[in-house]
């Protein structure tokens, strides 16, 4: 009677023997490859998934808010155009305009600034108008002052929106002493330097910004 050489089991002659040693070796020979391969497989994804999110990481990640100072560039060209005529001996009515065309320029600037530098700038030049635009004010009370008797010549009473700038700006007072007693003046001539010279520090401090932006 034959036997096994694999599992010793004796059958008889003509008799299909199945040998479960072998069936079993050559099931475990086949689950190993398919193991390594599905490993390997594995591997690879990884690698790839690896690259891929890499790739991702690199095209997402949020990249430095820039100026378009294309964009800004008629503020610049305006507020410097304001600041050239300082002291250049323009009238009032010269200097409101000029005011009028920056205040028009910050307006539409702040409608086209989308990034925060760009705010930042836009928000130094509003600053530096405030300026520009309150010495306008301390000009025309300068001329409005002429009309009154006990104001000196060139002196501005200190009352309302001039009492504010006196403390904004530090601006030199002279006290008088009047029938309803005493009250406060400012040179106008004076003032206004003072404040021009405010708004030009200003108007230096934004366009670095804008500059370096």
């Amino acid at each position: 009677m034959p036997t096994c050489a694999a599992c010793g089991t004796a059958f008889q002659d003509g008799e299909v023997h199945t040998c479960p040693r072998a069936a079993a070796t050559a099931s475990g020979g086949s689950f190993a490859s398919m193991f390594l391969a599905t490993l390997a497989a594995l591997v690879v994804t990884g690698a790839l998934a690896a690259v891929a999110f890499t790739v991702y990481a690199k095209v997402t990640a949020p990249q430095p808010l820039r100026v378009d100072r294309a964009k800004l560039a008629p503020l610049y060209r305006s507020a410097r155009a304001a600041q050239a005529s300082i002291g250049m001996g323009l009238n009032l009515p010269a200097y409101s305009q000029l005011l009028q065309a920056l205040a028009t320029e910050v307006a539409v600037a702040k409608d086209l600034a989308s990034t925060e530098p760009e705010k930042a700038i836009v928000s130094a030049y509003t600053a530096a108008l405030a300026s520009l635009h309150d010495a306008n004010v301390i000009w025309t009370d300068k001329i409005d002052s002429a009309q009154y008797d006990f104001i000196p010549k060139g002196r501005v009473y200190v009352e309302g929106p001039i009492r504010a700038m006196v403390e904004k700006y530090k601006l030199p007072t002279q006290q008088h002493t009047g029938r309803n007693g005493p009250w406060l003046s400012i040179g106008g001539d004076e003032s206004v330097q003072l404040v021009w010279a405010r708004a030009g520090e200003q108007i230096d401090a934004a366009t670095k910004l804008y500059l370096e932006g």
